[in-house]
């Protein structure tokens, strides 16, 4: 097991091969004996492995009590945080443990950030891809939208990544990470907010995911995660996300593959309108394209009218504010629809 060094990280990262043995290892480390913890895991993979039932016996041995384990489904909802930090609230719970990707880790910031109390949390890493082990942001949906919140004080205090369970990850799901990796490197640095350092954060990230095309090395997607979520840390994303997350809500299409529908169109209309996109950039968008377009199912997803519009706006405005040319409503209805045929005609 060895820690990540990365520049810009504000919590541990730690990457092995041995999945009991190492937990072991962070337990001794950072003082977790005997605590109290609420399990967050996803509904499928981790949960249906034989990891679950290792980690719990692991917890048993190290005097860990598991008060409650949560299962979270993709694009978790308010109301159910809301629950669940209610139970934190009256509980003697001093450790959130998350075992996931996106949806499962962004659900226990929220908890996090909502409770009342103060915990130690540990978090293992199963999905490449949101960045979440890194980012301080948290995304679930409301009653009418994948939205989200912000705070440097919801960040995993440390985390793990096991690298045989990566490569158990199907084709589909490495895509969908690698398709947002991409996004939030590709817009962060494109935004209004971009900085020396989330630019040199985005061509890192860019330059991992050129690296993981050759070698196949899923190290190389992880390390362009982080550094694609410390780009979009400061730069934030653009349209395609906004106009991603507002397909996820309602259509219930992977995250990943939801922002990248947009994704051409939006560089295409950037370049149309005299902005220079990086070659670079151009070039990873030919290879995702080639690989991974084709397990995008757009097939329901209707054409946008003004009403949806409106209602990207409301609940992510900041992405088209921070756009490097300002957007008209017709604009994104182009943008949207341009993403949208450029499918459907696939």
């Amino acid at each position: 097991m060895h820690k990540l060094k990365i520049t810009g990280l504000e919590n541990v990262i730690h990457v092995g091969d041995e999945f009991e043995a190492d937990l072991s290892k962070i337990i001794d480390i950072y003082e977790l004996k005997n605590r109290n913890a609420v399990l967050f895991t996803g509904q499928k993979s981790f949960s249906g492995s034989g990891y679950l039932s290792d980690l719990k016996k692991l917890l048993r041995e190290k005097g860990i009590k598991n008060l409650y384990h949560k299962t979270i489904e993709a694009n978790p909802k308010k109301t159910e945080i809301d629950e669940v930090v209610n139970y934190l609230d009256k509980s003697d719970c001093d450790l959130l443990l998350a075992i996931g990707g996106g949806s499962v880790i962004d659900f226990a910031k929220a908890c996090r950030l909502y409770s009342k109390k103060n915990y130690t949390f540990l978090t293992i890493y199963t999905r490449l891809g949101s960045g979440s082990i890194v980012s301080p942001f948290t995304v679930y949906d409301n009653h009418e939208f994948k939205i989200g919140d912000h705070s440097e004080t919801i960040l995993p205090d440390m985390a793990y990544v096991n690298t045989h369970i990566l490569t158990q990850l199907s084709e589909e799901v490495i895509g969908a990470g690698i398709c947002d990796i991409y996004g939030h490197a590709v817009e962060s640095a494109l935004s209004k907010l971009a900085t020396a350092t989330s630019r040199r954060n985005s061509s890192l990230a860019l330059g991992y995911l050129e690296k993981y095309f050759a070698t196949n090395s899923l190290l190389d997607v992880l390390y362009a995660d982080i550094h694609a979520a410390l780009a979009e840390k400061i730069g934030i994303v653009l349209l395609p996300h906004a106009l991603g997350h507002y397909v996820t809500y309602k259509y219930k299409i992977s995250h990943g593959y939801a922002n990248f529908l947009f994704t051409g169109a939006f560089l295409q209309w950037l370049k149309d309108c005299g902005i220079i996109v990086p070659q670079d950039q151009e070039r990873m968008y030919d290879l995702i394209k080639v690989r991974f377009g084709k397990l995008i199912n757009s097939h329901n997803i209707k054409m946008i009218d003004a009403a949806d519009i409106a209602l990207i706006e409301d609940n992510m405005g900041f992405a088209m504010s921070n756009s490097p040319l300002a957007l008209s409503k017709i604009d994104i209805k182009n943008i949207f629809n341009q993403g949208l045929a450029e499918y459907h005609a696939r």
